[in-house]
């Protein structure tokens, strides 16, 4: 008898962690839905990646083609990890809609808790055909062992293709200098 009363519970508790949990929301801009859509065009039209990158004093000029669409998945993880559609975030940040000087929509979204880690901002804005002509995000961790600060923008050119995007930031470690890090990234098709 206890072997099955154990055995229920063990049956209940598995259940229970692997029930179907909503794991994000649709309240905020879809970042994972914009990069994935990115994703697949880059990979129909076979796009290749001219980047300039500096680590530090160090700097590299690189192209990079032929990717296919797993090595794409793993170029843009960082974008998608800017994501905030998540239960624990319902209403962590303000939304603030507004145009531009050519009257096109821009949406911004702050986080209400500055105090917090995490994305701070992230600003979408729209062409006059409601595609997205940029998008930014910046986010910043501080606990006792390090600070790190980053920033994100993507820009798209006809059409609401990705054509470029550039990564900036700073990790700084507890005793250590500051690390500085950029990446610039020019798409052609």
């Amino acid at each position: 008898m206890r072997e099955l009363t154990i055995l229920t519970i063990s049956i209940l508790l598995i259940i229970a962690c692997t029930s179907s949990r909503e794991d994000t929301i649709d309240k905020y801009f879809d970042v994972p839905g914009f990069i994935n859509r990115q994703i697949e065009e880059l990979d129909k039209k076979d796009a290749q990646l001219h980047k300039k990158v500096r680590f530090g004093d160090e700097s590299e000029i690189l192209t990079v083609s032929d990717l296919d669409i797993t090595q794409w998945q793993k170029e843009f993880r960082i974008f998608k990890e800017h994501d905030i559609n998540k239960p624990v975030l319902v209403d962590a940040y303000t939304v603030e809609l507004g145009t531009d000087h050519l009257g096109n929509k821009i949406a911004t979204y702050n986080l209400i808790d500055k105090g917090s880690s995490g994305i701070l901002k992230m600003q979408i804005n729209y062409d006059s055909e409601d595609q997205v002509s940029a998008w930014s995000s910046s986010f910043q961790e501080d606990n006792l062992l390090y600070s790190n600060f980053r920033e994100l923008i993507l820009t798209t050119g006809e059409e609401g293709i990705l054509d470029g995007y550039r990564v900036n930031g700073y990790h700084k470690l507890m005793f250590k200098d500051t690390v500085h890090y950029q990446l610039e990234v020019d798409i052609k098709y």
